[in-house]
């Protein structure tokens, strides 16, 4: 292997241990005190890697190794932020091989003709102030769904105010956006979160493409009241018609079938007593393929279930769209790199797709894109239970190094 392997483990480990969270796992949410220090972290790693440091408009730390007479960075990069008491690797360990492999660049001395990036990008996850993708979107000049003062955490801090906070000005963040050309091409390499490759004994995963993400907000409001005193044909129960939609929801999943995916992640009921009929009840859905069309027909066919499901339990239905992400494919010509650099190094791999958004995603209507998932153990991610081997994570590393270095001769 041309990568240092014990440098690699070193560094992850300091920056999770920087983060440890009492409750479990580790919690580094986007703009906070511990994503503060794990950036001062990931700052001191480029430099001692070599690299030239800066940070854009939007937060993001980019590390450059300028080589070679071409324009256009052959870069790799993820994100260090996490979902509250996430693992141990969900983009991290992207990060941290990113530069990795550019010191191994800069050690070997490898002739190259484009130049090199590392990149940890802001907010990707979008776990507290429900945003997400911050950074990479700014880089590709994508604004977000909404106005940045409208994202607000469970504490009630407001995205700007934790943006300044971190010397960033709101209003220049797209100021980020990356000239035409910047970039030749982008790898990230990320832990799987899902069990195919466990399952199918792989130790790579070429990734054919990302599944565009829609997220639904809604609720059913009908009418509180006694749980002893109102007949069941007199009332207007929230949590019924909630409860008929998620059934129904699961059966349009697996009816879809294939890479369709939707889930309902959160229900609020209020008022939550044990004998009061719940009277407003709060959803989210959670929808994903990478069929488009296929896509729109479950995004239809579940709201239309919704509007049933009111009118059946006598009650209102409200719904709007919080994150409509499209699909996106990988480039042909970088999975066969990969596919390529898996073969020489003889190691075992598979083409699939991702059912998670990455920071790739922006990435890709900026320059070519590729990504290399390593398995997650049982498929567990989101999780402190979120585990992948270590050899899997340097195997890895080693191939995002070498095709890197082939994108960039």
């Amino acid at each position: 292997m041309f990568i240092n392997k014990e440098r690699l483990r070193r560094r992850i480990d300091a920056i999770n241990e920087a983060s440890r969270d009492p409750q479990g796992g580790y919690t580094r949410l986007a703009f906070s005190e511990q994503d503060r220090e794990a950036r001062r972290m990931v700052e001191e790693l480029m430099r001692e890697a070599g690299l030239e440091v800066e940070h854009d408009a939007a937060g993001n730390i980019i590390g450059s190794y300028k080589c070679g007479d071409l324009a256009g960075y052959v870069a790799a990069g993820s994100h260090i932020d996490t979902v509250r008491n996430g693992g141990p690797f969900d983009g991290l360990l992207g990060s941290i091989a990113a530069i990795e492999a550019l010191q191994c660049a800069r050690e070997q001395r490898v002739p190259l003709k484009h130049p090199l990036r590392a990149i940890v990008f802001a907010d990707e996850e979008g776990a507290r102030f429900g945003s997400g993708l911050i950074g990479s979107k700014s880089i590709a000049g994508i604004p977000l769904p909404q106005p940045l003062d409208s994202y607000v955490d469970r504490d009630g801090v407001h995205l700007v105010d934790a943006l300044k906070n971190f010397g960033i000005a709101p209003e220049k963040v797209l100021n980020a956006a990356a000239p035409k050309d910047t970039y030749s091409a982008f790898l990230e390499l990320h832990i799987e979160q899902s069990a195919v490759l466990e399952q199918r004994q792989k130790q790579i995963g070429i990734v054919s493409g990302i599944k565009g993400v829609y997220w639904i907000r809604g609720s059913f409001t009908g009418e509180a009241n006694h749980a002893g005193g109102t007949p069941m044909n007199m009332r207007h129960d929230a949590l019924a018609a909630a409860s008929k939609l998620v059934t129904e929801i699961y059966r349009i999943g697996c009816e879809l079938g294939n890479e369709f995916v939707a889930t309902v992640g959160v229900l609020k009921i209020t008022p939550g007593g044990i004998n009061t009929i719940p009277g407003h009840v709060e959803y989210t859905v959670d929808v994903r393929d990478l069929d488009m069309a296929r896509r729109s027909e479950g995004i239809r066919q579940i709201l239309k279930a919704a509007e049933e499901a009111a009118a059946f339990y006598h009650v209102s239905h409200e719904h709007s769209c919080i994150k409509d992400e499209a699909s996106c494919n990988m480039d042909s010509s970088v999975m066969k790199i990969l596919e390529e650099v898996c073969r020489d190094n003889k190691t075992n791999y598979m083409i699939l797709p991702s059912g998670p958004f990455h920071d790739t995603l922006p990435m890709a209507s900026l320059c070519k894109t590729g990504m290399i998932f390593v398995p997650s153990i049982g498929g567990i991610s989101h999780s402190p239970r979120e585990n992948t081997n270590w050899d899997d994570i340097y195997q890895g590393t080693e191939i995002l190094y070498r095709a890197l270095i082939r994108l960039a001769q």
